[in-house]
């Protein structure tokens, strides 16, 4: 389901709709972070890194933000 959802992601980044991208994003995080997934962020390069990049500068502080932030 994660993967599913950061390929989601990304695809709406590609396609210049960032709020989407970010809410979905956001489901993804919500979803992995509490078991610390890393490589599935990693693995999924550049467009991952500026969108997880993108998620912390943008959303209110919290552990969410945190656990991106760590990703990106």
């Amino acid at each position: 389901m994660i993967e599913i959802l950061n390929l989601q992601a990304l695809a709406l980044q590609a396609l210049s709709r960032p709020t989407q991208a970010l809410e979905v994003l956001a489901k993804s995080l919500v979803l992995a972070e509490p078991e610390g997934y890393a490589r599935i962020y990693l693995d999924s390069g550049e467009p991952m890194q500026q969108l997880l990049f993108q998620f912390t500068s943008m959303e209110p502080a919290g552990p969410i933000q945190d656990y991106a932030a760590r990703l990106g």
